[in-house]
């Protein structure tokens, strides 16, 4: 961005600069504020100039009662050109406002406001044009290379036995590149009807019903990228077999089972490690694996994005908005660029189906090849124990500590548990599925309440048979109905508006920093007139340069740039909480039978943080700017805005005392007047010294 385009004027549909304008008229307009600015600005002037002589007169007869010269802090060249600066900005000029109204607008806020643009346009164009998502969207390439790994040392142990046994084996690897699946071409039932043709709906790697296999699919919705992809896994699967350890692994097990090396434990691993048989850190070179085909996905997955027409008509509408009316209209289109790389998100993010190795094929060689996956398998869990945690082992030994009456309530209520709060794979959209989660949650309470009047109306045609079970059962019923009901419509309308509320809020405080600027900068530039310190800056005039800097410049960059975060982290900590909640709760619950209520109060807290949890990442939107400020080492103090947010999304959720957000207090004035009544100022508008 050059200094050009900083100071280039935005267009008259720009939001943020036809309400600067409102405030602050191009030359030659005359409105309210300008008259009352000239007033003001005029009486400044002649203050100024009334302190300026005073000031003058009283050095010159200091100096000449001294016998000495002027005072560099009174003489100095930076202290007199800050007089002069000083005089410049406060004296009116065209249409009733000063120059330094129009330092304000031309110098300080249209840059921030070609920042800002600049920045959400940049944001736009990258998630809509170039189709990358906003966050990582493959992660599945770990899991990938370990399914290769298994499958790969199954192989090769199997083949090795069957050799030692004086037998073929009849599965060969599979090509790197796998091989397609394809549904055959269907002939119509009906004369002249439409054929299907024959269609390839995904690729296969294939070791034989003994050892696995994995398969992919085709990605037809994103041109070139299901080739893109097979050529990834073929690479992966290139750089598992180049490992060399399986085809050692196997002759050692061989060695084990003639009783030339110990049956099992460390010391078989540690020997085997030593001579090659196992990798010395197989899950680092898993992840490390694993990682490379995740970033090989995602960049196929943005490039065959970018060339898709699906959605271009769309994402150039959306661009140009954005470009017309600046950053404010980024807030409205959070869930267009959520959406917009959800085609990238859940292509690249698809998991292959795995079908795992079949104990049953091994036959006569079951002992060598099982003996071979034990030692992988323990290797790669010891490596990595959470993937050992969360396969279910807490369960399991928790489920050893009950009655025969715990194990059978669990044996009813963990599969619910596991299926209300497992996780099976990262979530390429959690507030999407938070959303559709709220639709059904609605249309059941509908239906709940469908039934409860249909029970009632047959109660009262059956002259009240069972009205009093009827009536007993509403007290609770009728309160469940309404808080599904009502938790429904917060996750589906509610939560996709919470970022175009805070960021609407962080536009609207820095509208009244701009506002509280037009007025400030009067007393800023009357404080120039000073001839008592020596610098260009000094005390009097370095706060209204960090609150012009970082409240009236910097804040829209910085809003746009906590927006676009807080929608890339969201997508992240809300997998990272559902990946480990479940195990969490297990762990919190070791020793205990998860009943009904423990099912609700899980289900219900998973719930519940996800909520507080989006509301808390977007509420960085009107915190940044603070916190920027602190960096600075100055404090920027708050228009209440972080409270209007919460206030409105508490408002439509019912629950205000549990979103509602500190904010910054004036400072307490102790002092008094004669009469013991203090007065008390309200938030300052300044940003003060750290």
């Amino acid at each position: 961005m050059t200094p050009g385009d900083l100071l280039a004027l935005p267009a008259d549909t720009d939001v943020a600069w036809r309400v600067v304008t409102t405030i602050l008229p191009m030359a030659g307009d005359t409105t309210g504020f300008a008259v009352v600015a000239r007033v003001i600005s005029a009486t400044l002037t002649l203050l100024a100039a009334c302190y300026l002589g005073y000031a003058i007169l009283s050095a010159i007869v200091r100096a000449a009662r001294t016998g000495t010269v002027l005072a560099e802090q009174t003489s100095g060249a930076m202290g007199i050109m800050r007089v002069v600066i000083g005089f410049g900005l406060l004296v009116p000029v065209a249409g009733g406002l000063s120059s330094v109204h129009y330092l304000l607008r031309d110098g300080v806020v249209r840059p921030g406001i070609n920042m800002a643009n600049a920045a959400a346009v940049a944001a736009a164009e990258h998630v809509l044009k170039d189709g990358h998502p906003l966050s990582p969207v493959s992660t599945g390439g770990r899991a990938l290379a370990w399914q290769v790994v298994e499958s790969e040392a199954c192989l090769a142990a199997l083949k090795a036995a069957m050799t030692n046994m004086a037998q073929t084996a009849t599965t060969s690897p599979p090509s790197p590149s796998g091989q397609p699946v394809t549904v055959p071409a269907r002939s119509s039932w009906w004369p002249g009807g439409p054929s299907t043709p024959a269609r390839t709906t995904g690729y296969a790697w294939d070791w034989g019903r003994a050892c696995g296999s994995v398969t992919l699919g085709a990605a037809d919705g994103l041109t070139g990228f299901g080739e893109a992809r097979r050529q990834s896994v073929a690479t992966l699967v290139g750089e598992v077999r180049g490992l060399g350890f399986q085809e050692q692994l196997a002759t050692a097990v061989q060695h084990v089972s003639a009783g030339g090396l110990p049956s099992g434990g460390p010391e078989l691993q540690a020997i085997l490690q030593q001579s090659g048989a196992l990798l010395r850190d197989l899950s680092g070179t898993v992840q490390r694996v694993g990682d490379a085909y995740d970033r090989a996905i995602s960049q196929a997955a943005a490039t065959a994005a970018k060339s898709s027409a699906g959605t271009a008509t769309l994402r150039e509408e959306v661009v140009r908005d954005i470009g017309e009316r600046g950053f404010v209209a980024l807030g409205s289109y959070y869930r267009i660029l959520g959406h917009a790389g959800l085609a990238t998100s859940e292509a690249a993010g698809e998991r292959a189906e795995r079908v795992s190795p079949d104990p049953a094929a091994w036959d006569s060689v079951a002992g060598p090849v099982s003996a071979a996956l034990r030692l992988v398998q323990s290797q790669y869990q010891r490596e990595a124990a959470a993937t050992v945690l969360a396969s279910g082992v807490v369960a399991d030994a928790s489920a050893d500590e009950r009655g025969m009456l715990g194990r059978a309530l669990s044996s009813l209520t963990e599969p619910v548990h596991a299926f209300l709060t497992g996780y099976s794979g990262r979530r390429t959209d959690p507030v999407g599925d938070l959303m559709n989660l709220g639709n059904r949650a609605m249309v059941g309470a509908q239906a709940a309440f469908a039934v409860a009047v249909a029970a009632y109306t047959a109660s009262s045609l059956a002259l009240g048979a069972g009205g009093g079970l009827l009536d007993f059962l509403s007290v609770a019923v009728w309160p469940a109905i309404g808080a599904f009901w009502l938790g429904g419509a917060i996750l589906t309308y509610v939560l996709p508006l919470l970022p175009f509320l805070f960021l609407f809020f962080a536009f609207a405080a820095w509208v009244m920093e701009v506002l509280t600027a037009s007025i400030a900068v009067l007393v800023w530039a009357f404080a120039h007139v000073r001839m008592d310190e020596p610098d260009f800056v000094g005390h009097a005039q370095k706060h209204g340069y960090a609150a012009l800097l970082i409240s009236v410049f910097l804040r829209p960059a910085v809003t746009v740039a906590a927006f676009i975060a807080a929608h890339m982290t969201n997508t992240v900590l809300l997998n990272v909480f559902l990946s480990s909640y479940n195990l969490a709760f297990q762990s919190a619950q070791v020793g205990f039978s998860l009943g009904v209520t423990g099912l609700v109060v899980s289900f219900g807290v998973l719930v519940y943080v996800q909520w507080q949890l989006v509301l808390w990442s977007y509420k960085m939107i009107l915190t940044a700017p603070e916190r920027v400020g602190q960096w600075l080492g100055f404090s920027v103090s708050s228009w209440g805005e972080g409270e209007a947010g919460t206030t409105v999304v508490a408002a439509a959720t019912g629950a205000g005392r549990h979103v509602r957000a500190p904010v910054p207090k004036a400072p307490k004035d102790s002092s008094k007047d004669s009469d013991g009544v203090g007065a008390s100022g309200g938030v300052p508008l300044r940003a003060t010294g750290g």
